[in-house]
């Protein structure tokens, strides 16, 4: 018997409209490429004549926006005398991209509103003021950033030859099924569009600085107060049947504390939240995506179902045991080095907690034989 029970409330239709989005979306994909015609693969491109890039992903959820990180890590070494844009869909993501080699500017979309036309044409005419060299769709299925490449007018277009692809592309990368991973797909844009591309990179990545790591870690210290046991900060929250149910989270920290008594832990609360989930537990309630990211690069072991946090964590560098029930853990699990994804969905909440003592103790072990950083080393 399933020890984890279904989805209820506001969580119980997520899932089957998210599905219905999605097939939607292929559909109106498809229309627009049995008319356009599907663009043919062409020769790759030479980087030494493309001096001005844009990334058009406009999507509101964080882990998607983490993604684009090995392709823009990828992006600057195969480029190195060029300047690299994004465009986005939410302000709040725009520090993520602070700090990245290469990164010169980070566009958003505008909201709604009655002024929006207004906003869209300013920012319109901004981006063809660029004089791009290329835009590049990093996605397979994305009606949105293939109309925002398309908006940009660069003078190449970069993107993948699918069956739904509409837009005009330039130049076109089959994909290749081997690259299962959402963060992995639009590297092959590097290494298959460019005639000398730098290495794919294998992780998620967050240009913290030193100064950011030292001030996650004085918070942290001031958030648990004395103690000199091992660090595990969790995170609950997640969306539709990913979601576990508060009372499995509390089984599993009663039994975590029973484990391991030594164990500091620390919960990361999701907006709106105010209380943790056991009455004294140190938590944090932090909005701000680079100062959280800096509190967890401290951690010894960062806990989460598959969720933005999760991804944000792992980007940081703090070791990161993803959750898993009905995602697909090919394509989201956490890309750390000692990183793990597990699949709960037959698992107890007592069995999962002695999951993660051992995964733990992994990290631990994997901390004292390396040095602890966010960057990646090439595939």
């Amino acid at each position: 018997m399933n020890p984890v029970p279904p989805p209820a409330g506001k969580y119980a239709g997520y899932w089957t409209i998210k599905k219905l989005r999605r097939a939607l979306r292929s559909r109106l994909n498809r229309w627009l490429a049995r008319s356009a015609g599907a663009p043919p693969a062409c020769v790759p491109l030479e980087p030494a004549a493309i001096h001005r890039v844009i990334v058009c992903r406009r999507n509101n959820r964080l882990g998607n926006m983490l993604f684009l990180t090995p392709l823009l890590h990828s992006l600057a070494a195969t480029l190195p005398q060029a300047e690299i844009d994004l465009l986005i869909g939410s302000t709040d993501y725009r520090s993520l991209f602070k700090g990245m080699p290469g990164v010169r500017r980070v566009w958003v979309m505008p909201g709604g509103g009655w002024l929006w036309p207004l906003r869209m044409l300013a920012l319109l005419f901004r981006l063809r003021a660029q004089a791009y060299d290329l835009s590049i769709e990093p996605t397979l299925n994305s009606f949105s950033s293939r109309l925002s490449a398309h908006l940009c007018s660069a003078r190449w277009r970069l993107g993948f030859h699918t069956p739904n692809q509409w837009l005009s592309l330039t130049h076109a990368v089959v994909p290749d099924p081997s690259f299962r991973h959402e963060a992995h797909i639009p590297q092959q844009l590097v290494q298959a569009g460019f005639s000398r591309p730098a290495p794919a990179y294998p992780r998620l990545w967050l240009q913290l600085s030193e100064a950011e790591r030292r001030a996650g870690a004085a918070r942290l210290a001031a958030l648990l107060g004395p103690g000199h046991g091992p660090v595990v900060g969790f995170f609950t929250e997640a969306t539709g049947r990913k979601r576990l149910p508060p009372e499995w989270w509390r089984d599993w920290l009663i039994e975590l504390r029973r484990e391991s008594p030594s164990l500091r832990l620390l919960q990361i609360l999701p907006p709106g939240a105010s209380e943790p989930l056991l009455p004294g537990l140190p938590h944090l309630h932090e909005p701000e995506l680079r100062q959280l990211a800096a509190v967890t690069a401290a951690l010894d072991l960062f806990v989460a179902c598959d969720s933005g946090p999760m991804h944000l964590a792992s980007a940081s560098g703090a070791p990161t045991l993803g959750l898993f029930r009905v995602t697909r853990r090919h394509s989201y699990a956490p890309l750390g080095p000692v990183d793990l994804a597990l699949d709960v969905s037959n698992l107890t909440p007592q069995q999962t907690a002695r999951a993660t003592l051992l995964q733990l103790e992994a990290a631990l072990r994997y901390s004292r034989g390396s040095v602890h950083t966010a960057d990646s080393a090439p595939l």
